[in-house]
């Protein structure tokens, strides 16, 4: 989904955000200051990650229980995502989601820093995470 106007994109949710991406867009229009590029790696992680103040979350039994504002969608997600979520709510580097995947799964840090890396794209690219220091993130309330 991309915005004619400004360099906003980001990918559509299947479970978040595809039956509302009306709503979507109107969000977006009520806050141009918030219009990047979701899409880009140019803006992913280079001054750190913060959680939107449109998304909601908790720890459901080791998933990640998601909520965005935006359009009122709700979901689970993997322990990855959890570790991802957790990393970043903290204010901590995603070596900390790294580490615990690793410790989680068994296996080294090098095997599980591609999967923490992919995940956290892949929430950043939905809309999910954002650039630090974008807007006063805060931390999010849960669900």
């Amino acid at each position: 989904m991309a915005c004619g106007d400004c360099r906003w994109t980001q990918v559509v949710d299947e479970e978040l955000h595809e039956d509302a991406t009306n709503r979507l867009l109107d969000w977006h229009v009520a806050h141009p200051d918030q219009g990047f590029d979701h899409l880009s790696d140019r803006d992913f992680g280079t001054g750190g990650l913060a959680i939107p103040p449109y998304v909601r979350w908790t720890d459901n039994h080791g998933m990640l229980a998601i909520g965005d504002e935006r359009t009122g969608g709700r979901s689970r997600f993997n322990h990855e995502c959890l570790a991802v979520v957790q990393a970043v709510a903290a204010g901590a580097p995603l070596d900390d989601a790294v580490a615990a995947n690793a410790n989680r799964l068994g296996i080294s840090r090098r095997k599980a820093q591609g999967d923490i890396v992919a995940v956290a794209f892949s929430l950043f690219r939905k809309g999910l995470l954002w650039p630090a220091g974008v807007v006063s993130a805060g931390s999010s309330p849960v669900l």
